[in-house]
Formats: structure tokens, sequence, C-alpha cells
């Protein structure tokens, strides 16, 4: 749990003040960060919801209607659990980050990451949200289309079983049972994300620098909520240095 005080998190990329004394769970509506206070890392805004218990594993997945096919698929490379993001830093400069997936840590988030690699929902995807000594982020598709296949298709949680520690691979959320596609990676040890239900689904064994030096001069600026709608367009156009992932692959 947060301290007593307002604590600040992303929602829709607005930072907004979450006053825990007197409202839990109630986001009001400050729209700048808050100065000494940690931050929290959400996608865009969701109304969380609850699952009931006797769902089946397919239901509690979140792919009974978006990614059967991709469930369905024979064994193979891509089904390792090896990732290797081809990331450029620029359109000349382009560095392998390779991410080890752990699904005895979060196996439900490792099965929709890895479905989502498989359908190239990463590719050209940009690294959106980038803040240095905390996280980077991305996760939102450069096709608008695959962005409305999965703004809505929220999976349950895994229990949180290993720490948000330095080069982790998380899920973006905005509260509990509400993942979808965002992941972040840690630039360094927020175990106080920990109690806030993030569960990370692997670690970077190599090119963690890469990871780092992605673009991140224009910070938190983009709009979650136009890259949704307007994907890859947008970006070009408004912020055309962001660092990017030329194609995700598993083996």
């Amino acid at each position: 749990q947060c301290a007593p005080v307002p604590c600040p998190v992303l929602c829709d990329g607005v930072m907004h003040a979450l006053a825990l004394d007197s409202l839990p769970g109630i986001l009001s509506t400050h729209t700048k960060p808050l100065p000494g206070v940690a931050r929290h890392i959400l996608d865009a805004a969701h109304t969380p919801i609850s699952l009931a218990d006797s769902v089946d594993r397919r239901t509690a997945i979140g792919i009974g209607a978006v990614t059967a096919g991709a469930a369905a698929a024979p064994a193979s490379a891509a089904d390792g659990n090896t990732l290797t993001l081809s990331v450029a830093l620029s359109d000349s400069d382009v560095k392998s980050v390779v991410i080890e997936l752990k699904p005895e840590w979060a196996p439900i988030g490792v099965e929709r990451f890895k479905s989502l690699v498989r359908e190239g929902f990463y590719d050209d995807a940009r690294f959106f949200r980038v803040v240095p000594g905390f996280i980077c982020q991305f996760g939102l598709a450069g096709d608008p289309a695959l962005n409305a296949k999965y703004r809505n298709a929220r999976i349950a949680d895994d229990p949180v079983k290993e720490l948000n520690s330095r080069g982790t691979l998380v899920f973006a959320t905005s509260g509990p049972n509400t993942r979808t596609s965002q992941m972040f990676i840690n630039y360094k040890d927020n175990l106080f994300l920990d109690k806030q239900g993030f569960a990370p689904i692997g670690e970077v064994v190599q090119g963690f620098d890469v990871a780092q030096a992605v673009y991140s001069g224009y910070g938190e600026a983009p709009s979650q909520p136009r890259i949704q709608k307007e994907g890859n367009a947008y970006l070009k156009e408004a912020f055309p240095k962001l660092s990017y992932i030329k194609a995700a692959s598993l083996s």
C-alpha cells in the first residue's frame, strides 16, 4: 500500500493524485506530478474488473475471443521463452535486447505476452514513455486496429512472486485485473511496486544498456489516447526521435 499521502499515478498520459487517506482507490484530477513522491506505472485508463474464481484458464488469460488461433499453434521456436527485441535507437542504430521470460513467475502474463509477440503486436512499436532512472514503457501498437483489438482484452493478475528489480519486464496496469499489452522495463530496483501488484514476467539478460539508451527526450509527453487512436502516424509526426522495436521474436 502507498503511504497515506497523495500519490501520483499515470492514467491516459495524465498525472493524477490518489488520496489514500480519504478516498482509497479513487483517482482525482491533478494534471501534474507531485514532486518528491514515488510514481506508479499505469497504462490507459480502464475501469477495474473482478473475475469469478470459477473462470477457466482461457477466460482468465483473456484470449477466448482474441488469440485462440495463436494459442492453438503447434510447438515451434515461437513457443520458446527467450525474447529478442531488435531496438532502433535511431533509424541507423539498431541493437538487440534479450529477455528471458519466466512462466514460473507469472504464467498468465507470459502467455499473453508471447501471444502478442507471435501476432507481431510489438513490431514497430515506440518506447513512448521513458523516465530516466525509473522505467521505459512500450506496448501500444503502431497500428490503431491492433490497439482497438486489445484495448479491453484484459487478463487476470498473477500473484507477485518476484521483485521489481533492475532489468525486470513487467505489465503496466490501471488497477487489478486490467493488464492488456503495455509493458515496462525497470531501470532500477523499484521495489515499492511489489506491493502494488506489479508482477514481473521476465528479466533482461543481454542489452540492458540498449534499453537504457532509448530516446528519453520527450519524457511522458506522448498522449496515450492519441497513440491508441492514431498509432505511429501520430508519433512519427509529433515525436519523430522516439526509439522503437523493429521486430520482436521468440526462440
